[in-house]
């Protein structure tokens, strides 16, 4: 599954534990979605992704498909 989960204190410090995998933007029955995702050190059998549609939050998914 990974590693354990690190030490982070402060929202700052979770930053030097996740690195960017993918941004995708496109049309999804007819309205904008935009996922941005990261990969972190904690689970590197999963990639995590912030998603909006229509630029609205929607949803922290921690399993979205890889590009």
């Amino acid at each position: 599954m990974g590693g354990s989960f690190p030490p982070i204190a402060d929202s700052v410090e979770v930053w030097s534990h996740v690195k960017p995998a993918h941004v995708l933007i496109e049309t999804l029955k007819g309205e904008w979605r935009v996922e941005i995702a990261f990969t972190t050190d904690w689970d590197v059998e999963h990639t995590v992704a912030a998603i909006y549609v229509d630029w609205r939050f929607i949803e922290l998914n921690g399993s979205v498909r890889g590009i």
